[in-house]
């Protein structure tokens, strides 16, 4: 089996999430969509967005899903990455509650 570097850098496996997502930082609230999850950050689509690399954000997985509790974190911003649909910010977590 053939295994690519980046899957190599992997600690934790990805999973493809299409939930909302509430994102706070420096007095602003934002919203996006979560494009993927892991143990150690979170993707989130924005169409666009006031954050940079570096900024520390909190964040709330709002699950579509009646009996799903929210996902409620701290973290900060990891990489923007341009896209078709907007921009998919990468946030590292320093805190998952």
């Amino acid at each position: 089996m053939v295994v690519s570097a980046e899957m190599e850098k992997r600690s934790f496996i990805r999973m493809m999430v299409d939930s909302p997502v509430q994102v706070r930082f420096a007095n602003i609230e934002s919203y996006g969509r979560c494009h993927d999850l892991s143990a150690s950050g979170m993707g989130i689509m924005f169409k666009e967005t006031q954050l940079q690399l570096g900024d520390q954000v909190t964040l709330e997985l709002k699950p579509g899903r009646p009996g799903v509790l929210a996902l409620q974190a701290q973290g900060r911003v990891v990489h923007l990455q341009p896209d078709p649909e907007g921009i998919l910010v990468g946030v590292a977590f320093s805190k998952v509650d």
